[in-house]
Parts: structure tokens; C-alpha cells; sequence
């Protein structure tokens, strides 16, 4: 008898089906529990009308931005979320699996850093140190584990993956290197050799530009081939996930502002370049 398909995650086909039918009738469900029209659920989620129908017929995929938008939409308190969670067959939700999960989906990425490296364009060794930063005691087995994970998501950096990335930083965060000069000099090597890639534009804020909007912290606007934008803060008071059009769109703008301030392409690989001659 043949294997069963499996999905990518581990779960068979016609499995995995059955419970995303299941999500786009429960929503289906709890609109209509609520008297909430669809076009008022597609006011509130940023789809069309059209769209959020075949969501709920199952003629169009559900998409993880859909979904969360939903699950506040009807008041569902993370109920639409969990049934997700399973259907992909991943861990309940908590913000960093939600940001890994946008990161996965995304058909681009724009992506601000004032201070560090991007997480996508860190080596292992820069990785490690900025893990052993933290005030959480941690073993060498745990740090070494937190490495691994984040060295794999590098893979989504692959031009077959087909997401486009555009990651800018701030000058500071060429000269904020691990101690040690070959660490510092492998980590901008590691940048220059990413930044080559058709799909990867790398651009740097020099000190030059003076104030710019960016300054006030880190963030991501991820676009999806269907659904709306979505955005993310990382903090310490806790990353946030931004789905609100509004503040989306503040986003954008910001990201925008920033670009408007970083050097081009050429010249960006130049500075990097001479950060890494002086070194």
C-alpha cells in the first residue's frame, strides 16, 4: 500500500485539509453568529469582500495574516489561531513563532536595524554573542541550539525561495562587531557575500545622513502574494505583531523615510567594504 501524502509539515494531506475546512467554516460560523456581514469582516481584516468568500468556501487558501486578522476581527481569543497552529502543524502561537511564520510566507521583506547586524545576515559566531548577552542563564547546549535555528532560517535567503529582501542598517551596526577582529571581518565578509544575491539588496545608513526616522528602533514590513501587509516590532516590553492597516502603513512610510536616507547599493557595498579594510 502506498505512504500516505504527507504535507511539509508532517501531517497527511487530506488531514490537513479537512482541518483548514474546518478554520474556514468556523469562521464562516462566527461571522454569521455575530451578524457581521462580510463585507464588514473585510473592513475589519483588510481583504475584499470577494476575498474573504473564498476564504470561507475554501476556494482561495487561508493565509496566516487572514487568520490572525480574523480571530480579532470575530473575538475569537486565539481560538482561530490554535486551529491554525494545528492545521500547519506547528507550535501554539506566541510572537516568535508568528514572526517566523510571517518571515516564511513572505513574498518580500523590508527590514530596518539601527544597531545590529539583521538576524538573517548574522554568522554564527556574531549570533552566539549577542545570545550571550542575555541576562537569562543558559547553557552551552541551549546557545549552541538558538544558533542552529537561526543559522536554518538563512535558507530562506536562497533566490529559489522566492522572497526579495531589502535590509538596511544604520552605520553603527557595522562598528558594533564582536570582540575580535577576525569575528568582526568574517561577519561584514558574510554581509558583502549575501548582499551580492539577485534577490538581497543590503543598504547602510551612513553617519553622514545625520537624525533619521529609523533611529527610534527595528522593525519589518512583510508583503504577502496574497493578504495584506503586516509589520513587526521586536522590544523588550514584548515584539509585536502590526496588522492594523493604519499602523501598517506607518510602517511603510517610515521604511520609506529610511531608505530615502541610506546610501545606494554601490555605494553601501563601498562603505561596508572600507569598514573592513580599516579593520
Amino acid at each position: 500500500m502506498p505512504a500516505k501524502q504527507q504535507t511539509q509539515h508532517g501531517l497527511p494531506a487530506a488531514e490537513q485539509r479537512a482541518m483548514l475546512e474546518h478554520l474556514a467554516a468556523e469562521i464562516r460560523h462566527r461571522r454569521e453568529a455575530l451578524g457581521m456581514t462580510r463585507e464588514q469582516l473585510a473592513a475589519l481584516t483588510t481583504s475584499s469582500p470577494h476575498t474573504v468568500a473564498s476564504y470561507e468556501s475554501g476556494h482561495r487558501p487561508l493565509n496566516a495574516v487572514f487568520v490572525f486578522q480574523a480571530d480579532d476581527a470575530l473575538g475569537a481569543d486565539r481560538a482561530l489561531l490554535r486551529l491554525w497552529d494545528r492545521a500547519s502543524g506547528k507550535e501554539p502561537v506566541g510572537d516568535p513563532n508568528w514572526y517566523f511564520r510571517m518571515e516564511a510566507e513572505a513574498a518580500a521583506i523590508r527590514a530596518f536595524e539601527p544597531n545590529v547586524v539583521h538576524s538573517l545576515l548574522q554568522t554564527p559566531t556574531y549570533a552566539r554573542s549577542l545570545f550571550a548577552l542575555s541576562p537569562l542563564r543558559q547553557s552551552e547546549e541551549q546557545l549552541a541550539d538558538r544558533v542552529a535555528r537561526r543559522m536554518e532560517r538563512a535558507a530562506l535567503l536562497d533566490p529559489d525561495h522566492g522572497c526579495v529582501f531589502t535590509f538596511v542598517m544604520d552605520e553603527a551596526a557595522l562598528q558594533r562587531m564582536p570582540v575580535g577582529a577576525d569575528s568582526a571581518r568574517r561577519q561584514l565578509e558574510h554581509v558583502l557575500d549575501v548582499g551580492i544575491r539577485p534577490n538581497v539588496s543590503v543598504l547602510v545608513v551612513p553617519f553622514s545622513a545625520g537624525l533619521h526616522l529609523g533611529l527610534n528602533g527595528a522593525f519589518s514590513v512583510f508583503s504577502f502574494d496574497e493578504g495584506a501587509d503586516a509589520g513587526y516590532a521586536p522590544s523588550f516590553e514584548g515584539s509585536r505583531l502590526i496588522l492594523n492597516p493604519a499602523r501598517v502603513r506607518f510602517l511603510r512610510e517610515v521604511f520609506e523615510g529610511v531608505l530615502s536616507a541610506a546610501l545606494p547599493r554601490p555605494q553601501s557595498e563601498e562603505l561596508i567594504k572600507s569598514t573592513l579594510e580599516r579593520l
